[in-house]
């Protein structure tokens, strides 16, 4: 009995443990199963696998789980292309569930995001949070898409043998949040996704606190104008 429910507790709590956040709650259950384990009347080898071979899994264990949650769960993400002018640069913000914004479009099966020259787009549609599914892409004057690279930080630092040109504009992922504007009336709540479209170089221009709250003022403003005219 001891053993089968030692057995029990170290199956369910290697599962548990293939998101390492859970490892906090997740090692000391496993060292009770580990015990029960350990004081069972069953042969010495049989316990020592059943102790060891769960410790030595769970590195490659969590690889392979963090392998597959992220593939399968960027094929299930909401699929979306987001096209900006050909010399865009800035910050750029996606309103979700605005009734004058630009409605859902979809082609071979990803929705089609256009983003306009102020880089404030009202959308009809939501940006849904979770795994991300996202092209991005410049549009030319003759109507072909050039691909824009995603950036991170992590790309930039001392360690990375392989650092992306600092001076190439790419995208840059910010994220996703709501907002309630106060005045001028009326009251408005809206939700919102946020990206910056820059080189390494310049990218912070973009974070400037001037220019952040005149690009802010500016959104607030379309918002309420499109609440008002649906109002009417």
């Amino acid at each position: 009995m001891e053993f089968k429910t030692g057995i029990g507790i170290i199956i369910l709590t290697f599962i548990g443990s293939l998101n390492p956040f859970w490892l906090i709650f997740t090692v000391p259950v496993f060292l009770v199963g580990a015990l029960l384990v350990l004081f069972s009347k069953k042969p010495t080898k049989t316990k020592i696998l059943w102790t060891i071979i769960p410790v030595l899994a769970w590195y490659p264990g969590m690889q392979l789980f963090f392998y597959l949650s992220g593939t399968i769960g960027t094929a299930t993400a909401q699929k979306i292309d987001m096209v900006f002018p050909a010399d865009f640069k800035g910050r750029a913000i996606i309103v979700s569930e605005m009734p004058c914004g630009q409605p859902i479009k979809i082609v071979d099966g990803r929705e089609q995001l256009i983003f306009p020259d102020n880089g404030i787009l009202l959308y009809q549609g939501e940006i849904k949070t979770g795994y991300i599914n996202h092209n991005y892409y410049f549009l030319s004057p003759n109507g072909v898409r050039i691909e824009i690279p995603k950036r991170e930080l992590y790309m930039y630092w001392d360690n990375e043998p392989n650092k992306p040109d600092s001076t190439i504009t790419g995208i840059w992922l910010g994220g996703m949040g709501s907002t309630h504007i106060n005045s001028p009336k009326p009251e408005t709540d809206y939700s919102y996704m946020f990206l910056t479209v820059a080189s390494k170089e310049n990218r912070d221009d973009y974070f400037d606190f001037h220019y952040l709250k005149a690009f802010e003022n500016e959104t607030d403003s379309l918002v309420q104008n499109c609440n008002k005219e649906t109002k009417n």
